[in-house]
């Protein structure tokens, strides 16, 4: 990432199944997208990745996988949490 003190961020948590190569969401019921923290510097994203806000989140959504998929959820079901530029509030949309 850059570290111009300028550049703004978004945080976001993406989740749902995965199409049998896994490299893709089924866009089902099961997919969720959510902009966390968007317009944040880069010391605000440090500090939510890995933060127990965070975590927590992620396992919510794992726990979803487990419930439908079982044990090897990980092959069908992926949760990712990641950070790209921030976003015009018109671009950010919930699923």
């Amino acid at each position: 990432m850059p570290d111009n003190k300028e550049f703004r961020y978004a945080c976001i948590i993406q989740a749902g199944e995965l199409e049998p190569n896994g490299h893709r969401f089924v866009k089902n019921d099961l997919y969720h997208v959510e902009v966390v923290k968007n317009n944040v510097t880069r010391a605000e994203v440090d500090e939510w990745l890995g933060s127990l806000e965070c975590m927590k989140r992620v396992r919510e959504l794992e726990q979803i996988g487990e419930e439908k998929f079982g044990e090897d959820h990980w092959l069908k079901y992926g949760v990712y949490y990641f950070c790209t530029s921030a976003m015009e509030d018109k671009e950010i949309s919930h699923a």
